[in-house]
């Protein structure tokens, strides 16, 4: 244990969860030797409930370890640099979306700017890379780490080359040796073993350089990120050309977050799950991949399909009532004008059969998100507001009040209407963003930001996963099918 005065040195965690176990540990070791630590955590380690434990217990172990609550924000990183409050940072776990906004220089999160307020000064960068796709999406980002002065890397390497090849995790137990390391200017070597190269052929591509570039200067996405303003895309669907890699890559260069859901029931489009079993193998295909893990309730008989327990492993559920029983007992895609019979009933009777229908499926489904909220037949929508009645608007934010589930601000369909986002704002409802995307050209969320900025939104108006009340909600079959 070193007998000098205490140095201090931040310690930024980003949103590889699974890494925690292995990196806490070092916290204390660094503590032992003498360190002060001024933890940081990125907008994900900071807000989301993961099985691998809460946002509110890592926390408190922060602060327990290191005496000093985590620094969540872009004005509390802001000075470390300038103020000379840390001798270097650690970014331990480092994700790829963390190295590959690193490498291009933005500094929109509370990690990334910390990074760079201690750039200025010329003081070390200590990173610890943990992510899926290190010989994959995230190999640019990493290399031109490598190259760069200030930058020092725990030694890391292939966690299972056979399972995931793409693979890489540092050796957390090196963490502090190569802090010490850092501090004396002592760069290491790399070095590869049983590396195997394959020529690409003249037509191979990277997805993710055919994205066009973004001007963190002007860009609206990274000045909602500046201002410390969550923008994640909770309703993505891997269909239509959008691929894992294609979605990571849009990630990582948009700023957005995705949320990439399935569904789980029938009728819909897309990646479709039939049972638990379904439920399960989607999950351990997707649950290391650097997105929000969700799932939509698609239909009407997905909650006597599947079991709560099955569903519970997503991070989030979301459904709609595009999908419902008329008013003769017929399901009826509302999306689908083929489907859609009026049958003698007016086009207001018919309304108020889609609100009863809207409030049921809330009031009986547990989801944590009504989608595609107020969508109507396509023969309506010309009349939205007239058919979206004050009185029809209470009914259903009286459903999503006493629930406690959140609305979107759908930015395919520019709905629900500003006026209804501010009704629901006043009572005290949540709000997230979502796409229902059918392609892999879906936009960047521009009408659910406009609607931040219109409506007078705030970072506490969003919905986050670990404000989840749906697995203490029971399931109620209310509709009979034979």
């Amino acid at each position: 244990m070193t007998t000098q005065s205490k140095r201090t040195v931040a310690f930024a965690l980003c949103g590889s969860f699974c890494s925690f176990a292995a990196v806490l540990p070092q916290l204390r070791v660094l503590t032992a030797r003498g360190w002060d630590v001024l933890p940081v955590l990125s907008a994900s380690a900071a807000g989301l409930d993961t099985r691998f434990g809460t946002a509110s217990a890592l926390r408190q172990t922060l602060y327990e370890v290191t005496g000093h609550r985590p620094l969540t924000t872009l004005q509390a990183v802001e000075p470390l640099g300038p103020q000379r409050l840390a001798e270097a940072l650690i970014i331990a776990p480092a994700t790829g979306t963390t190295m590959a906004l690193l490498a291009a220089g933005i500094s929109s999160t509370p990690v990334t700017l910390a990074a760079k307020s201690l750039l200025r000064g010329g003081r070390p960068i200590i990173i610890a890379p943990s992510t899926n796709d290190g010989l994959s999406g995230s190999a640019p980002a990493l290399g031109q780490l490598l190259q760069r002065r200030s930058y020092y890397f725990v030694p890391f390497g292939q966690d299972d080359s056979y399972k995931k090849p793409c693979s890489l995790k540092s050796d957390f137990t090196l963490l502090p040796d190569t802090l010490e390391a850092a501090l004396r200017g002592v760069q290491g070597e790399v070095a590869f073993r049983n590396l195997a190269i394959e020529r690409l052929g003249a037509q191979a591509r990277n997805e993710a350089d055919t994205l066009p570039p973004v001007d963190e200067r002007t860009d609206g996405v990274i000045r909602f990120q500046q201002r410390d303003f969550p923008v994640i895309d909770y309703h993505v669907h891997l269909k239509g050309g959008l691929t894992k890699e294609r979605a990571h890559a849009m990630s990582m260069n948009y700023g957005i977050n995705y949320g990439v859901a399935p569904n789980a029931g029938e009728g819909g489009v897309g990646r479709m799950l039939a049972d638990d079993g379904e439920v399960y193998a989607y999950f351990d295909e997707v649950e290391r991949m650097p997105f929000l893990c969700g799932v939509q309730g698609e239909g009407r008989k997905w909650t006597a399909t599947f079991s709560q327990e099955a569903l519970g492993v997503f991070d989030y559920l979301f459904t709609d009532a595009m999908t419902i029983i008329d008013h003769k007992g017929r399901n009826s895609r509302i999306y689908r004008p083929e489907e859609v019979h009026y049958d003698g009933v007016t086009k207001e009777q018919y309304m108020d059969h889609l609100v009863d229908q809207t409030v049921k499926i809330l009031t009986n489904e547990p989801a944590d998100i009504y989608a595609n909220p107020t969508y109507l037949p396509d023969d309506m929508q010309a009349d939205y507001d007239r058919y979206w009645t004050d009185a029809r608007v209470d009914r259903v934010l009286d459903v999503l009040e006493r629930y406690g589930i959140a609305l979107e601000i759908n930015a395919r369909y520019r709905i629900p209407s500003f006026g209804i986002i501010r009704r629901a704002k006043q009572r005290g409802i949540k709000f997230t963003f979502g796409t229902n995307n059918v392609d892999a050209d879906f936009g960047r969320l521009e009408y659910s930001l406009e609607a931040v900025e219109k409506c007078g939104l705030t970072a506490d108006d969003i919905w986050f996963p670990a404000m989840s009340v749906r697995r203490g909600r029971p399931v109620v079959l209310y509709n009979k099918f034979e």
